[in-house]
């Protein structure tokens, strides 16, 4: 689609409609003045103290309509870039009020998404704990066969990439992260379908699995 002058500012007319800025072609428009930070949070944070297994927490303070979505979706984008999964969680006194960790957690499980194209976010997608697992599922499979490897040697491949994972505080978030996963594995052919057994999936989205922490950053 070509960005004309008029499509632009009918699109900013519709936008300064909605309550929230859209979630998929916000960077088409400029992000004056946020650069330093974003870059700050790239380079310092997502491509190597996160990844490294580091954690951090940082406030946004704006005023209303000042860009505070604008820029979450900026860092989500850099988050992205850097293959993390992602969660937006608004502020809801009743499905998500933070001076309850159980509910916030579970709209965090709710609403995990990996990284996905502008084409993808309009065109549907799901989200989720049991999402993203298939999502990540599908993502080493087709890695493994990309690279040559055939079906035979497909299952002891998937088996040491979860060995792989350490770290995990919760022993039975790991048991439940990587039995989940290795249900995905007892499907043959190349699609992937939802065979994750119930009560895995009924454990995933407890609010008390905290551990899961560990798998939005270390994907």
């Amino acid at each position: 689609m070509i960005l004309t002058q008029k499509w632009l500012r009918t699109l900013l007319t519709l936008w300064g409609q909605m309550e929230v800025p859209p979630h998929v072609w916000f960077s088409i428009f400029s992000s004056a003045g946020l650069d330093p930070y974003l870059s700050i949070i790239d380079e310092e944070y997502l491509a190597t103290f996160i990844k490294e297994g580091g954690s951090t927490f940082k406030m946004v303070v704006g005023t209303y309509g000042g860009g505070k979505t604008h820029f979450l979706y900026s860092v989500r984008d850099l988050a992205w870039k850097n293959n993390f999964v992602v969660s937006y969680v608004p502020l809801s006194p009743k499905q998500s009020p933070f001076h309850q960790l159980d509910l916030v957690y579970k709209a965090i499980v709710r609403g995990l998404l990996p990284p996905l194209t502008a084409d993808e976010l309009l065109s549907g997608y799901e989200q989720g704990i049991v999402s993203f697992i298939r999502s990540w599922f599908s993502a080493k499979y087709k890695e493994f066969i990309g690279k040559g490897f055939s079906n035979n040697e497909l299952e002891d491949l998937l088996s040491n990439h979860l060995d792989d994972i350490h770290g995990v505080e919760s022993l039975s978030f790991d048991k439940a992260i990587k039995s989940a996963f290795r249900a995905l594995m007892l499907n043959e052919d190349e699609k992937v379908h939802p065979n994750m057994p119930m009560a895995y999936r009924r454990w995933l989205r407890s609010p008390y699995s905290w551990a899961f922490w560990y798998l939005t950053t270390n994907r």
